[in-house]
């Protein structure tokens, strides 16, 4: 039987109460599976810039891996904005990262560390 590993969530605070950025992951078969997703729920479309990292801590040593890029978020409808998945070890900790940036600033962000 496999180990069930603990998932921790942690949730800025740096959400708007019109936009919402967050992030959902799943655990099957050894892979960690992750979206990004967001809910705009303004009266206009928004175009936002995002970045996902995805930081491995174990006894190999660390990896990171990022993925960033611009999407527009059409009103009133919640968008998977990246995905990514990743062999995971029992061991290893595992520390996913999304931030949302309007212009140069961070807007919003949430985190998972698995």
């Amino acid at each position: 039987m496999k180990a069930i590993l603990l998932i921790l969530t942690m949730h800025f605070i740096l959400q708007s109460s019109e936009q919402k950025a967050w992030i959902d992951h799943t655990v099957q078969n050894d892979r960690l599976s992750v979206q990004g997703k967001f809910l705009n729920q303004r009266t206009e479309a928004d175009t936002l810039r995002y970045e996902l990292t995805t930081v491995r801590q174990g006894k190999a040593g660390n990896t990171q891996s990022k993925q960033a890029g611009q999407f527009v978020a059409p009103t009133n409808e919640e968008v998977v904005i990246t995905k990514t998945s990743v062999s995971i070890q029992s061991d290893d900790t595992y520390t996913i990262r999304l931030k949302i940036f309007r212009g140069d600033t961070v807007y919003m962000q949430d985190q998972v560390v698995h």
